[in-house]
């Protein structure tokens, strides 16, 4: 099987796990579904490059829908888990509300024929482009060095080096846990044979500035200590920096 016929296959897979975790979100029954969603749209939004071009005005339309999807349901996924880690606190009722009204937002995007469109226009243009032999879309390791000479320059910000969270510092975090979040999905889902070492190295870190991200949001309710915080983040790009 050739290498766009794989990843041409993972497309389908993931458009059909992102459909399956739509209805359940739908359905109002499913804790994690939102999750899900996200995590397909973000896989989405890593691989479709791989196979679309960047001169075709509507594939790059469809990428750029799935984008806005994924950063409409940021709020939500925000407000999900600082009302799991806040307890008891006088702005909880006024967030659980905030949330209930992000969560009708995403209801009527998700629940509208526009998003079975989105995704039916996604597949039918993955399919064209098999039938089409040509040299459009890039290698995954391409992309992947690519994506790595990114994340070797956003490892040496010099945000990095304040000892306080500050903006600045807090927003090279955040960027870079992005890039490391991309960086993971081409490995894990664009390769044959990915690297399990890497996978485990992207993932420990995408974890830690993960936590380093809940607790920015957390801060604007209560005292933080972000200097345990920032070691493990710290560490963590030591590590990637060895990676690269």
């Amino acid at each position: 099987m050739s290498i766009r016929h794989r990843i041409a296959n993972q497309c389908f897979q993931v458009l059909e796990e992102l459909e399956n975790a739509r209805q359940r979100f739908l359905a109002g029954n499913d804790e994690e579904a939102l999750h899900d969603i996200r995590v397909h749209l973000r896989i989405l939004r890593t691989i479709l490059p791989l196979v679309f071009s960047r001169r075709a005005k509507l594939e790059q339309t469809v990428l750029r829908a799935f984008k806005s999807l994924a950063q409409s349901s940021n709020p939500a996924r925000d407000l999900e888990v600082l009302l799991a880690t806040l307890g008891e606190h006088p702005a909880t009722e006024a967030l659980r509300q905030e949330l209930i009204n992000h969560y009708a937002i995403l209801h009527q995007r998700f629940a509208s024929g526009d998003f079975e469109v989105l995704t039916t226009t996604a597949a039918y243009l993955v399919k064209q482009r098999l039938q089409h032999a040509g040299k459009n879309g890039v290698t995954p390791w391409r992309q992947i060095l690519k994506l790595q000479k990114r994340l070797d320059l956003a490892l040496q910000h010099q945000d990095f080096k304040a000892s306080a969270p500050t903006d600045k510092a807090l927003l090279a975090w955040h960027q870079l846990r992005i890039c490391i979040k991309r960086l993971r999905y081409l490995h894990e889902f664009a390769l044959a044979a990915p690297d399990r070492a890497i996978l485990k190295r992207l993932k420990a870190a995408q974890q830690v500035l993960g936590e380093l991200h809940d607790a920015q949001n957390l801060s604007r309710y209560q005292h933080i200590d972000f200097a345990p915080l920032l070691a493990q983040a710290e560490a963590q790009r030591h590590l990637l920096c060895r990676l690269s």
